[in-house]
């Protein structure tokens, strides 16, 4: 069980920590587009932020079962990229690792890596066809439906004595 909790640690702190560095992600898109628009985009950050810090706060305060169930969900969040015609989303409250195809101009398989990345858009007219995972929120969604397993396995050894 040890073991278990060091790893509910270690993914919660890393939830903590991304959110708080994505914080400066919205102060930007605050500072640099002050428009409707950019005002529900930094909504939608401000949001993301929150729940991913919070999903991380669980599980530092020994709250395991809801947070990892959260943690699936914020980790959903940061799987998918696209940007197709303009619109766009992409994001990732600590390190994404992207593996995309993009068919803009030819079909192109591309790695891209980001930290820390929010990148949302309504704008349209913009001739792009982009498409893509992140690897590091599908291992870490992986690795918490494992974690799950194991922490309900122990709750029944446990539920059994």
């Amino acid at each position: 069980m040890k073991d278990l909790v060091k790893r509910f640690n270690f993914l919660g702190g890393y939830q903590v920590i991304g959110a708080g560095l994505s914080l400066p992600i919205l102060l930007y898109h605050i500072l640099n587009n002050l428009s409707i628009g950019s005002i529900i985009v930094v909504f939608i950050i401000l949001g993301i932020c929150a729940f991913s810090f919070y999903c991380g706060y669980l599980l530092l305060k020994g709250n395991y079962d809801k947070g990892l169930r959260l943690s699936v969900i914020s980790q959903f969040l940061q799987i998918f990229s696209i940007a197709i015609g303009g619109y766009s989303y992409s994001y990732a409250a600590g390190i994404g690792v992207y593996t995309l195809l993009d068919i803009t101009n030819d079909v192109q398989f591309v790695m891209d890596i980001d930290f820390f990345n929010f990148d949302f858009s309504l704008a349209g007219g913009e001739n792009t066809a982009i498409v893509g995972v992140n690897i590091v929120a599908i291992i870490l969604m992986n690795k918490i439906f494992k974690w799950q397993k194991k922490l309900e396995e122990i709750k029944k050894r446990i539920a059994d004595l």
